[in-house]
């Protein structure tokens, strides 16, 4: 059952979401009438009272390069409901099809900027088949004038049906360059330093894009953000948010390597954790309640996903894989994939996270490092001490003087326990535990990995730490 905590909680119809999208294509298609009779008029119109981008489209949020890491970056961006990836309604992704004889791409999914600047201007990221972002053409998302979730007709009337007086509608190509030229075309970044996670056995990415590999077995700080920043752990300082995760060895792995098995976060009063149990099922509670992610019959189920929204955070689930992305207001995303490994017949889980730009600069702490722009010095201990850069330290010494130094102590943790099972186990596990400091898998036995873990076969050494 849903619990009652004390907030109000929802679960959004993907029916409300098509019914809007469906009255807002018919109300742009009766405007598109009008525009048609003489849409270079209108378009010059337009333009003739825009004002330079510049003024309003200053700290925006590059695009995300890639498909898979805009879809972890929930904090940041939500899908258009007008444009969704395998989206089945008639007109989806109909505004951003490419002009075919100026070779340009056609998206087939666009997310919109959660958040708008202090002008109230939007962004938003358009990918193509192939999974990266559109930078050109009428295929690509734009710098929007109007955020369309916080000021909605502005955004059909100063960003849309410009879009189509001056590109669908007019075959001048002048007259589509002067909307570029007022509304430019989005540009993606992989440098934007805000992706974290791990995966696999495990690997680590640090917010600023340091990977590593580290194999303790104990419950570790995976990501605070302190109300004051610092280079350290206090514990006396209060946490805007905290996260844990529970890494257990992975029976019948030769090499003992440890996994994710429970993954946990706090903000304020509100606690929710994800469980792999020992009858390998992924179990989600929000404080002492399970949560339950039943689909709406009466919606559209096409877009198979269900989301609980809660006082600033939201969960949402993906019926078909089982990926959970928790988010919260302060802009941290989080998202959560159980992963079946073959070679163990366990569930494993892969955890992602996403920070909004804005927690740049010592807010964060933790076994992904802190987010300043600075990959060398990722690796700081509990208490500050920075033991070195990846390049020059063996895995046996990320191992003792920088991942066990994140281990919790029995009070601190935020996870429940199954009978017979306890806190101060794994805390003396931390020290206990050694795990063999083999050489990264090449040749077969990196395809094994790779398989087992979830990881394509075809990605580098940084991204099959990067997404999941």
């Amino acid at each position: 059952m849903v619990p009652d905590v004390g907030v109000h909680i929802a679960v959004f119809r993907v029916a409300i979401v098509i019914y809007r999208g469906e009255k807002i294509y018919k109300t742009v298609k009766t405007a598109m009438k009008t525009i048609q009779v003489n849409s270079n008029m209108n378009c010059n119109s337009w333009s003739q009272i825009q004002e330079n981008s510049s003024i309003w489209n200053k700290n925006l949020l590059p695009c995300p390069n890639t498909l898979r890491q805009v879809k972890v970056a929930r904090a940041q961006y939500e899908p258009d409901a007008m444009c969704r990836e395998d989206g089945f309604i008639s007109f989806n992704c109909w505004f951003q099809q490419g002009r075919q004889q100026f070779n340009e791409d056609s998206a087939i999914a666009c997310f919109r900027s959660v958040q708008s600047n202090v002008h109230g201007t939007s962004g938003e990221c358009c990918y193509n088949r192939g999974g990266y972002i559109i930078t050109r053409g009428t295929g690509a998302g734009s710098d929007d004038r109007y955020h369309s979730g916080h000021t909605f007709w502005k955004h059909q009337f100063d960003d849309v049906l410009p879009l189509l007086a001056c590109c669908k509608l007019e075959t001048d190509i002048e007259a589509c360059n002067k909307y570029f030229q007022y509304r430019p075309s989005r540009r993606g970044s992989d440098t934007m330093g805000q992706f974290g996670g791990t995966w696999g056995d495990p690997h680590f990415l640090t917010l600023d894009g340091t990977s590593y590999t580290f194999n303790g077995h104990s419950e570790y700080i995976y990501l605070v953000i302190p109300t004051e920043q610092s280079i350290k752990f206090d514990s006396s300082v209060s946490l805007q948010l905290e996260s844990q995760i529970r890494t257990v060895p992975l029976e019948g792995i030769r090499n003992k390597v440890t996994a994710i098995k429970t993954f946990a976060a706090r903000m304020v009063s509100m606690n929710v954790s994800i469980i792999v149990s020992r009858r390998n099922q992924v179990v989600v509670r929000l404080n002492n309640d399970e949560l339950l992610f039943l689909l709406d019959e009466d919606a559209l189920t096409e877009v198979n996903t269900t989301t609980l929204s809660f006082e600033d955070f939201s969960i949402i689930k993906n019926q078909t894989n089982g990926q959970l992305t928790l988010s919260w207001s302060i802009g941290v995303s989080i998202q959560v994939t159980p992963v079946f490994v073959n070679t163990t017949s366990t569930v494993v889980l892969n955890v992602g996270t996403a920070l909004s730009g804005e927690l740049k600069g010592n807010w964060t702490l933790g076994l992904i490092g802190g987010y300043d722009g600075n990959p060398a010095n990722d690796l700081r201990t509990k208490n500050g001490t920075l033991v070195g850069s990846i390049d020059s330290l063996t895995s046996k010494q990320i191992h003792e003087l920088y991942g066990t130094t994140w281990a919790i102590g029995p009070s601190q943790s935020l996870f429940r326990y199954e009978a017979n099972d306890r806190a101060s186990f794994y805390a003396s596990q931390n020290l206990i535990y050694i795990p063999i400091f083999d050489e990264p898998t090449a040749g077969s036995q990196e395809s094994n990995v790779r398989q087992a873990c979830s990881i394509p076969l075809d990605s580098s050494d940084s991204s099959q730490w990067s997404y999941a």
